[in-house]
């Protein structure tokens, strides 16, 4: 996928100050915490397009949107 330099968001210098007084684990916990959140709203994403998918589709749809399993 190529980037496109237009689309790149900065942040700012207020953001770049909170973050740089978190621990690297504080970081850490955040990137798993905007995961989780993500996984849940791909998750009830596809539940809500597939209602009739059985668990097992679910689990494969989610993995592969989340880059853990091949198309």
């Amino acid at each position: 996928m190529k980037i496109d330099p237009r689309n790149i968001e900065l942040i700012d210098d207020e953001t770049v100050e909170i973050l740089s007084k978190k621990t690297g684990g504080e970081r850490m916990l955040m990137a798993a915490q905007m995961f989780e959140t993500a996984r849940i709203l791909i998750r009830s994403n596809i539940v809500s397009n597939h209602p009739d998918w059985n668990e097992e589709q679910i689990l494969k749809e989610l993995r592969r949107r989340l880059g853990n399993e091949p198309d």
